[in-house]
């Protein structure tokens, strides 16, 4: 008797978008939380273009202000070059860029921005990948007001 023996060879696959590849999908994030990701897989929308400058792969978080406070959005230590932007807004085509630093991290390639965030505010924000693959931790942390920061 012979038997036949079927051999199926896969293809590698390309690694599938993460969940918060659009700006729709933006995953929440609140004070004191730090989330690790990948970049691998991410696409670009095309009208982040205009915000970053040159094309890269990204990922959206968003964050709601539940009292006024300075905050700090970090990515130090990714493992590809990055930036990180924050905006105001509700479509992508629409937003308002508060801040977006490229390699603001000491000695790194990660970003850091600082803003001040307003009570009952939403806050689109995005890690954006250089060529596109590597991986961040986003860290989210409330930092003293200065003490004179009102007149």
């Amino acid at each position: 008797m012979l038997a036949t023996v079927a051999v199926a060879v896969l293809a590698p696959t390309a690694a599938a978008a993460p969940p918060n590849d659009d700006f729709d999908d933006a995953i929440p994030i609140r004070v004191g939380q730090t989330v690790s990701g990948t970049i691998n897989g991410a696409t670009a929308q095309r009208a982040e273009a205009s915000y970053f400058g040159r094309a890269g792969r990204s990922l959206w978080y968003r964050f709601r202000a539940t009292r006024e406070l300075m905050i700090e959005l970090s990515a130090c230590g990714a493992s590809f070059d990055s930036q990180i932007g924050v905006f105001a807004g509700s479509s992508l085509g629409s937003l308002r860029v508060l801040r977006i630093d490229d390699n603001g991290c000491d000695g790194g390639l990660g970003g850091r921005v600082v803003f001040r965030a307003r009570r009952g505010r939403s806050y689109a924000i995005a890690v954006v990948g250089f060529p596109g693959r590597g991986r961040f931790r986003l860290r989210l942390i409330s930092i003293p007001m200065p003490a004179n920061d009102d007149f």
